[in-house]
């Protein structure tokens, strides 16, 4: 079965550190979690202390490391149910779409592909075939 931490790595790499650019509209942002879409993420205090900031600072704090890994698990990961994904490429791919599409587009984007029926919820017909039909193979 994917590992969830191999998924995050690289999208974190992507997601960068802390940035608040006025042409995003996310706004202010750290690790790729926007204040804007996400005013009650826990991490933010933890954020808040440690400004002023640099833009792509990552803060170094073990705390918020962990809140960043279970805001992307369970807004994500656990949405596109990646501990049951066979493949780790697979789940990887299909990670990466539901952070940058969301996790309805990037499901769709997934059935689409495995034409079966577009619910944007990976249930359990969509992952019996994704797990038979491996497109990575």
């Amino acid at each position: 079965m994917a590992n969830f931490e191999l998924a995050l790595k690289p999208t974190l790499i992507k997601e960068g550190g802390w940035i608040n650019d006025d042409a995003d509209t996310g706004k202010e942002t750290y690790r790729g979690i926007s204040f804007a879409n996400w005013p009650k993420w826990g991490g933010w205090t933890i954020v808040n202390k440690n400004k002023p900031l640099k833009r792509g600072q990552i803060i170094k704090n073990e705390q918020l490391d962990k809140l960043v890994a279970m805001f992307y698990r369970e807004s994500f990961w656990n949405l596109i149910k990646g501990d049951e994904i066979i493949n780790q490429d697979v789940a990887n791919d299909l990670f990466d779409k539901a952070v940058n599409l969301g996790t309805h587009q990037a499901v769709v984007l997934c059935q689409r592909s495995l034409d079966v029926p577009e619910t944007g919820k990976m249930d359990t017909n969509t992952l019996n075939i994704l797990n038979t039909n491996n497109p990575y193979k």
